[in-house]
């Protein structure tokens, strides 16, 4: 906080200091509070809560001081820059402005109607004044008839119209029209604007890390008092506490309309003037460079500088908007966050590039583009612009050429791998119980089916992990590759063999498609901080684009491929005399084509990337890697340990000694604070709860309501569509609340949703049921009688035979089943992504600074938890499908009820360690 207060004096603006944020003088607000605190908490309860009352009060002002001061700079550089831009027109471009005693107004008089015809009349609806809206309005603004616009009196005065935009707001106006001087105007224009960007930014993150420490202050005093006191309190968080969010009103300043609007312009008049330079030296050669060279053909450096420092002033405003943009944290940072990637042997994680960025826009002093020469400058233009001769003025994009160490080539090969895999274990799930019924095996097993891909994708982590220390990246996505193509493939021919089997292997071979630990890693280690949000953000995206993909594409192929089981391609070697293409093995031939484009595409396309985060100079891109034994004694012992041990003991250590060490440490590590196992444990459950949600909901859909697979492949693609929707609320809402008391609501509403979602005609039937098994007795409502080898049983004098529908289900709460299955369904999902989306967030601030440099990490550890968690989740469908044999057993009962009691389990959780989740 100290070396903070310190970098914010030394980042002010010389004219500005009493504009920043009084940062020292909230500070010591805060330490006075903290000292209360430390005193005697309880007797000076009151003295505390009028010094959080003052240090609120004063924080408000100061925050409408810095946006107030935000909006009156850009309005003064957007009003000069409007006076060159249309200078031309100035003579014609003209406001009025009335003076307060002579203010124009519309006419209401309906006895003057001298001046109707000069008068331009605009129809109004009626409306009268005694409406909800127009009561709102002051009495007498309200036009109930036609609303006549006066011209102006001829009483004013020429004196009270001026030009819409004055030249005399920030520059001179120059007195010629040389590009240079014009250059130079907006040169200064564009340094004024690269100021207030830098302003903005540093009190953005002022704000924060005064608001972090008043939040730790008041929540360590909360827990002093009283733990319940604590959490009645945290109803309210820091942006609660100041009303109407004004950390949200400098974001918005930060990527403002009117911010954008400004570079724009500014951008405009640089293109105008290239194309002028090049007109006036007769050259129709297109592109920036060009125009400077044919200044310097003229032999005029001094224009060709003013010119250059002019592009080289925008270019560097975009890159600042950039970083602006990252210290602010918009909702692509966040869904980033989601990704778990660690950059190396980096410790903060994602939150290093914050950092960096921030570090940039601290010691970059716009001024001195002012005092740049010619040679600097076109040091910067052959940096900038490296193969672009003839580049465009007005292209200042990212390179998404680059992202670093990897090109943009291989970056879409990697991010289609992620995609490929998620839509790979998605597209069985509409048709997997009945491909499990046609293999001649029961429909329970058709979760077996989609969790066999989860229970090798655990081993996959592991042997990624070593795999991409010890060799390159394109080997283990090519491996990733070849093998849900082979699996795929095995799947898809299945049905020939009639074996249950040979689907299981191919879907067991799918689960080593799932190349995540790598492709985070190649993230982490190849993609430049600057890209890295970005890169992260897609990863997440692609992952969940495939959840929606994959049901949709099997739905597709669920319509067009046929549901018949006939050969259509003979071949003799195979049992069932060739291959078989419908509905269930559709989707493994599609994925395999679709595989076998990603293994061409590595072969052919994918280049090896550079390891530019990895901190080792033995990472070279493609040289040597570091090895496993290295990763472990440096993550475990230390760096420093690890070079004074080798060569003796350490070194003498077997694989499995220094492994076992490894994961003492990582062990230790995890439960140093008690927020990480929790989130872990949660982010387990939310993958156990999506899991049975999407694999069970094609055999509800077929066991109660008759459905094929398409209509749930077209149900469960709805849900998945709601994923990046529902990220964005959750960003949002976490700017208002804390995400530890969205955490915990979001566990009530998944355990109320699940509540609602039983089947309560099915649930009393069973009870009925059991209660006469149980009892073994007759009466006039409950009748059972046991035969050898049937149990014929009545209630309320009503056969069993005419309750249960076709596939022996008891009909789902009485006809409104399937508006009961699809509204909780999809409230159950929507709370497991708000639980994930806080979760995860929660996950990465609580994880210790040495477990990101540890082999076994925090990313590779969600990993595993989550796969842990999908396995559970498919096993507990197939039991709930083998118990839903038994007659007085509801599938969607047996289903859903487990969840319950875990949602319970993990609300128990966050309430015994709510103090530890912030």
């Amino acid at each position: 906080m100290v070396a903070y207060g310190t970098t914010l004096l030394r980042a002010r603006r010389p004219g500005w200091e009493h504009a920043y944020l009084d940062y020292d003088g909230l500070r010591s607000l805060l330490e006075e509070i903290e000292s209360l605190c430390n005193a005697e908490l309880g007797t000076e309860g009151v003295t505390i809560d009028s010094l959080e009352e003052a240090f609120l009060l004063r924080l408000r002002k100061e925050i409408e001081k810095v946006s107030l001061f935000t909006l009156t700079r850009q309005g003064e550089i957007a009003e000069t820059v409007g006076s060159l831009r249309f200078k031309e027109e100035a003579d014609r471009l003209k406001i009025f402005h009335p003076s307060a005693s002579n203010l124009p107004g519309p006419s209401y008089n309906k006895d003057n109607d001298d001046d109707s015809d000069s008068e331009e009349r605009i129809p109004v609806a009626g409306h009268s004044y005694d409406s909800e809206e127009a009561a709102l309005l002051p009495r007498g603004s309200i036009v109930s008839g036609p609303l006549t616009t006066p011209k102006p009196s001829s009483k004013k005065s020429a004196e009270e119209a001026r030009p819409m935009f004055r030249g005399d707001a920030l520059v001179t106006p120059a007195t010629t029209h040389y590009p240079a001087a014009i250059a130079d105007e907006y040169t200064a224009l564009g340094v004024e604007l690269l100021h207030l960007l830098k302003f903005i930014c540093i009190n953005a993150m002022g704000i924060r890390k005064i608001l972090k420490k008043y939040d730790k202050i008041i929540l360590r005093a909360q827990q002093s008092i009283s733990t319940n006191q604590s959490m009645d309190d945290d109803n309210m968080s820091q942006q609660d506490r100041l009303v109407g969010g004004p950390e949200d009103h400098l974001q918005q300043l930060a990527n403002s309309a009117s911010i954008a609007a400004i570079y724009s312009s500014l951008l405009a008049e640089l293109t105008d003037l290239e194309s002028n330079v090049m007109l006036a030296n007769g050259t129709t050669t297109n592109g920036c460079v060009s125009a400077y060279q044919a200044i310097e053909e003229g032999r005029d450096n001094a224009s060709a500088a003013s010119l250059l420092r002019f592009k080289c002033t925008v270019s560097t405003i975009h890159t600042l908007r950039e970083y602006a943009q990252r210290v602010n944290q918009p909702f692509q940072a966040f869904l980033s966050s989601k990704a778990m990637i660690l950059t190396g042997h980096d410790p903060d994680g994602l939150e290093r590039e914050t950092q960096k960025a921030l570090s940039l826009i601290w010691r970059f002093q716009p001024d001195s583009l002012l005092l740049m020469d010619k040679a600097a400058l076109d040091d910067w233009e052959r940096r900038s612009m490296p193969e672009s001769s003839d580049a465009s003025i007005g292209d200042f994009d990212v390179d998404l050429e680059s992202w670093g160490g990897v090109n943009s080539t291989s970056m879409i090969i990697s991010l289609m791998s992620t995609l490929f895999y998620t839509v790979n274990y998605y597209i069985v799930a509409p048709t997997a119980n009945h491909y499990a019924i046609i293999l001649g095996t029961d429909g329970a097993f058709g979760a077996t089916l989609v969790g066999a891909s989860s229970f090798s994708a655990i081993f996959a982590a592991f042997i990624f992990s070593v795999w991409y220390t010890k060799s390159s990246f394109r080997s283990a996505l090519l491996f990733s590759a070849l093998c849900p193509c082979v699996g795929n493939l095995l799947y898809a021919l299945a049905i020939s063999y009639r074996s249950m089997q040979v689907a299981i292997l191919g879907r067991i071979l799918v689960g080593f498609g799932s190349a995540e630990v790598v492709n985070r890693q190649l993230i982490s280690a190849c993609v430049s901080f600057r890209n890295m949000t970005q890169a992260s953000a897609l990863f997440v995206a692609a992952g969940a684009i495939g959840m929606s993909v994959g049901p949709l594409l099997a739905a597709i192929l669920d319509i067009v491929s046929g549901r018949d089981i006939d050969v259509d391609l003979e071949l003799p070697f195979l049992p069932a005399g060739g291959i078989i293409y419908n509905h269930v093995s559709s989707p493994g031939f599609v994925m395999a084509c679709l595989w076998l484009l990603e293994i061409l595409a590595l072969l052919l396309l994918f280049r090896e990337p550079e390891r530019i985060n990895s901190g080792d100079p033995a990472s070279d891109g493609g040289g040597s890697m570091v090895s496993f034994e290295s990763e472990l004694e440096l993550s475990t012992y230390g760096t420093s340990t690890a070079k004074a041990l080798n060569g003796g003991s350490l070194s003498s250590r077997t694989w499995w000694e220094k492994t076992w060490s490894e994961l003492v440490s990582v062990k230790n590590l995890v439960f140093t604070n008690m927020a990480l196992p929790v989130t872990f444990l949660l982010f387990g459950f939310i993958e156990l709860a999506d899991e049975v949600l999407i694999s069970s909901c094609s055999m509800v859909c077929r066991r109660y309501f008759g459905w094929h697979g398409s209509r749930a492949g077209f149900l469960i693609a709805c849900l998945g569509s709601l994923v990046l929707p529902a990220h964005y609320v959750v960003e949002r809402a976490s700017r208002y609340y804390t995400e530890r008391k969205i955490m915990k609501l979001s566990v009530l509403f998944i355990c109320a949703s699940s509540i609602a979602i039983l089947n309560y005609e099915g649930l009393l039937f069973d009870s009925l049921g059991l209660a006469a098994e149980t009892v073994s007795a007759s009466t006039d409502q409950i009748r059972a009688v046991n035969g050898t080898d049937t149990v014929d049983i009545s209630i309320g004098g009503t056969s069993v035979d005419k309750v249960l529908n076709k596939e022996g289900e008891v009909p789902y709460d009485w006809g409104l089943g399937k508006l009961v299955y699809i509204a909780f369904l999809s409230a159950v999902f929507m709370g497991t992504i708000i639980l994930e989306g806080v979760d995860t967030s929660i996950m990465a601030k609580a994880t210790p600074v040495k477990l990101n440099n540890a082999f076994i990490n925090s990313g590779l550890l969600a990993t595993l938890v989550g796969t842990v968690g999908r396995v559970i989740g498919d096993s507990m469908i197939t039991i709930s499908a083998v118990i839903d044999k038994d007659i007085f057993t509801d599938f969607v009962n047996a289903t859903f009820l487990p969840i319950i009691p875990l949602a319970l389990v993990g609300y128990f959780l966050i309430i015994r360690f709510y103090s530890s989740l912030r």
